[in-house]
Order: structure tokens, then sequence, then C-alpha cells
């Protein structure tokens, strides 16, 4: 099988927020420039080898415009997060540079 390689970045509302602030996680999927449409986005801790159970915070699906939105809040301490693409039938999976969130209590 074919797979065009895709980009996936990763966008933080805030760096640092209080806690129980609503924090939106924006994904961005485009191969060979253009956006991915369909698939979906799970926001994970980083450091997690496979995304599930408490290292998963949620999971979007993409939109017309490539991009996954999740929109959560997180208890105090320090988050390493990524955002994972899920390898479809076309396009490749891929992972986030990681980006930090600290919150305060």
């Amino acid at each position: 099988a074919f797979y065009l390689k895709s980009i996936n970045s990763l966008t933080l509302s805030a760096s640092t927020v209080k806690a129980g602030t609503l924090v939106t996680l924006t994904g961005k999927v485009t191969a060979n420039g253009s956006p991915v449409t369909s698939g979906v986005v799970h926001f994970c801790a980083a450091s997690a080898v496979t995304c599930t159970g408490s290292s998963l915070y949620g999971t979007a699906s993409l939109n017309s415009s490539g991009i996954a939105v999740l929109k959560c809040t997180f208890a105090s301490g320090t988050y390493h997060v990524d955002a994972r693409f899920t390898a479809t039938s076309r396009d490749a999976a891929s992972t986030s540079v990681t980006k930090t969130l600290t919150v305060n209590p």
C-alpha cells in the first residue's frame, strides 16, 4: 500500500492555566500540503508508548479543514501532550511535537 506522509501539529489554547480551566487542544493534519479530512487524532501523554487509559486525554475526528479539536480540563500538575494521528487507508500515521501544559492549583 502507498501512504501519503502526514504532518501533524498541535497547539494549546494556553501553556499555563489554573486547575479546572477549559483548555483547547488542536491537532492539524496535512499530507502533501493538503488537509487530511478523515481520521482521528488522539491527544495523549507524550511519554506513553500506547495512548490508552489515563494516558489518553481524549480523541477528536478531523474536519474538512484537517483539524481536530478537543476541549478538556486538567488537574494541577505539568503535562507533556502530543497529538497522534492514526493511519488511514490513504495517509500514514504521525505524531506531533510535544507541548507542555502547566496547571496551577
